[in-house]
C-alpha cells in the first residue's frame, strides 16, 4: 500500500507541474493567435477548401455559413455530400440557394473506401480545379474572418514547411450534459496537450479541425490513395508529409468546433471512439491518464486519509479547476459558467472509466456504423 501511495502521489505532483505549464505553454500561444497575420507572398497562393459533410443539422449549416465568410483573396470551397439521397445534401442545396453567386462547387458522392470522409475527400478532389494549396476543414468546425490568410502565410513562411494544422477549442450547441463535456474535454483535455506539443516536440500528426498542405508536397506524398482506409487519417497525413523531410506546423489560428453530442452515452461513445483510436495509432497518447490530477488525488485521500492528503486532494482541484478556466476564459475566449466548472472533475473521472474500456476492444461506431479498428491502422465495416 506504501508503494502505490508514493506512485500516486507522484502522479499528483506531475499533474500540477503539467497544469502550471499548460497555462504558461496557453498563454504564449493566445499572444501568438491574436497577432495579425503574416504577409502572404506577391501573388497569393490559389486556395482549394474541402468540407465533407455528412448528415443535416442546423449547427452543420452555420458552419458553412460560417466558411463561405472568410477573407482570402483566391480561394475555392468545394461541399462534398455523401449522396443526393443523404441528409448532408439538403445543406448542400440551401447554401446553393442561399449563395446563388458564390464561387462554390458541391459534389455528391464518395469512393467505397474503410474511411468514408476520405472516400469523399477523395471524391471531391477529382472534381475541383487545380490549386496551390489544399485545405481540408472538418464539418463541425467554425473559423474566423482571417483563418485562411493567416494559415497560408504561416505555410509559405518557410520552404521546409510541407503542413499547416490548426488546434481546435469547443462551443456546446446546447446546454446538454453531452455537449457540454465534449466541449470541457476539447478545451481543458486535449487543447493544452496540443499546444505543449507546439512548444516542446518535433510536430509529426495532423488534426481534422484543419489541415493545409502545398499541393506539390500533397501529390509528391501520394495524396490520400495510401491512407483511405485508415482510421487515423490525418495523424497519417502528418505522419507522411514529416517522412518526407519537411515540417509540419501547428498554426497559430484556431478552429472552434460545435459539439452536438447531447446525451452522457453519446460522450461515452464519442470518447471511446477517440482513446481506441488512439491506442492504436499514436498509444503515448493514452499516457495522458497519468496527468488526470483528481484521480490521482483520489487515490492518494483512499489510501491514506490523512490532513495531508486531505489538503492534496483540495489543492489539485483547485488547479484543475483554476487551469480548465485559464484556458476556456484566457486562452480562448469562450463563454465559462459556474457549472461548467463544477464538471470539470466528473469529467475527469468520467475520462478514466472510459480510458479503461477503451483496452476491452476494438469496435467502434463511426458513420452510423459498426467498425473494426485493424492492427495495421485501418478500419473494416463489420458485415
Amino acid at each position: 500500500m506504501r508503494h502505490f501511495h508514493s506512485l500516486a502521489l507522484f502522479f499528483v505532483y506531475s499533474s500540477l507541474g503539467y497544469y502550471i505549464s499548460a497555462m504558461v505553454a496557453g498563454l504564449r500561444f493566445a499572444r501568438e493567435s491574436r497577432r495579425p497575420p503574416g504577409p502572404l507572398p506577391s501573388l497569393a497562393p490559389s486556395v482549394l477548401i474541402l468540407r465533407p459533410l455528412h448528415g443535416f443539422s442546423e449547427q452543420m449549416v452555420d458552419n458553412v455559413r460560417n466558411l463561405l465568410a472568410v477573407d482570402y483573396p483566391n480561394r475555392r470551397i468545394v461541399l462534398g455530400a455523401t449522396s443526393e439521397t443523404d441528409g448532408s445534401a439538403r445543406i448542400v442545396h440551401a447554401i446553393k440557394a442561399e449563395f446563388p453567386a458564390s464561387d462554390l462547387i458541391c459534389t455528391f458522392g464518395q469512393y467505397p473506401t474503410g474511411n468514408p470522409k476520405v472516400g469523399k475527400l477523395m471524391w471531391m478532389l477529382e472534381r475541383a480545379p487545380h490549386a496551390d494549396v489544399v485545405m481540408m476543414i472538418d464539418a463541425d468546425g467554425r473559423v474566423e474572418r482571417d483563418h485562411v490568410r493567416r494559415v497560408v502565410s504561416e505555410l509559405y513562411a518557410d520552404d521546409r514547411v510541407g503542413l499547416v494544422t490548426s488546434i481546435y477549442c469547443a462551443r456546446p450547441a446546447y446546454p446538454l450534459l453531452g455537449a457540454r463535456l465534449e466541449a470541457l474535454f476539447i478545451n481543458t483535455d486535449f487543447a493544452p496537450l496540443a499546444i505543449l506539443s507546439k512548444y516542446f516536440e518535433r510536430v509529426r500528426h495532423a488534426y481534422a479541425s484543419c489541415i493545409a498542405v502545398k499541393k506539390r508536397v500533397f501529390d509528391a506524398i501520394g495524396g490520400l490513395s495510401d491512407i483511405k482506409d485508415c482510421f487515423g487519417d490525418d495523424l497519417m497525413l502528418g505522419r507522411k508529409v514529416a517522412a518526407s523531410g519537411l515540417e509540419v506546423k501547428v498554426s497559430s489560428a484556431v478552429v472552434t468546433m460545435v459539439t452536438e453530442e447531447r446525451t452522457l452515452a453519446e460522450f461515452w461513445g464519442h470518447q471511446l471512439r477517440g482513446w481506441r483510436v488512439d491506442r492504436r495509432i499514436r498509444p503515448i497518447s493514452c499516457g495522458r491518464i497519468l496527468i488526470n490530477g483528481p484521480f490521482w488525488a483520489l487515490l492518494c485521500l483512499f489510501s491514506g486519509a490523512n490532513l495531508f492528503a486531505i489538503k492534496l486532494f483540495s489543492v489539485v482541484l483547485a488547479m484543475r479547476i483554476a487551469m480548465a478556466a485559464w484556458m476556456i476564459r484566457v486562452v480562448f475566449r469562450l463563454p465559462l459558467s459556474f457549472k461548467d466548472l463544477l464538471l470539470v472533475a466528473f469529467k475527469d473521472l468520467l475520462l478514466v472509466g472510459i480510458w479503461a474500456a477503451s483496452f476491452m476492444g476494438n469496435k467502434v461506431e463511426w458513420g452510423g456504423k459498426q467498425r473494426i479498428l485493424t492492427a495495421d491502422g485501418k478500419m473494416q465495416e463489420v458485415a
